[in-house]
């Protein structure tokens, strides 16, 4: 769309510099209900893990509990852009009703080798769901 025309050259080419912002502007597309999809999409999936689990153990403090040993305590290294962290891995077992399960958990800590040291063999508190006893979650020390 054309402001006006005149005869001038200074008319003019304010006209055509006035023309080719209403171009940039003609050009800009609007969004529309469906370009917020893909953002929520991509939300939903990052975020699914995490409600998961936390779905699945929500309101384990009022769960049962026994005690529980702490089995296996090992330190491994990740890398990520940041740069490189320790993750202490614990495996942990515990007898209901004359079964025995058994679970793990990771975290990260700031002297690992000696935290993962500590744990080993030590006594912790294991919650489990009352109709799902496999399914636990240790409360540490």
């Amino acid at each position: 769309m054309l402001a006006h025309v005149s005869t001038s050259r200074r008319n003019k080419i304010t006209s055509t510099k006035y023309w080719l912002k209403a171009s940039k502007l003609e050009y800009t597309v609007p969004m529309t209900t469906d370009d917020i999809y893909v953002p929520v999409i991509i939300g939903a999936v990052v975020a699914l893990p995490a409600l998961w689990q936390w779905w699945r153990v929500r309101g384990w403090r009022s769960w049962p509990y026994v005690n529980g040993v702490i089995q296996t305590a090992e330190v491994r290294e990740e890398s990520s852009r940041a740069g490189s962290y320790f993750i202490v891995d614990l495996g942990y077992s515990y007898e209901v009703d004359g079964e025995y399960y058994s679970g793990h958990l990771e975290r990260t800590e700031s002297e690992p080798y000696v935290y993962a040291r500590a744990m080993k063999d030590a006594q912790v508190v294991v919650h489990y769901r009352p109709n799902k006893p496999e399914l636990s979650k240790v409360k540490l020390p």
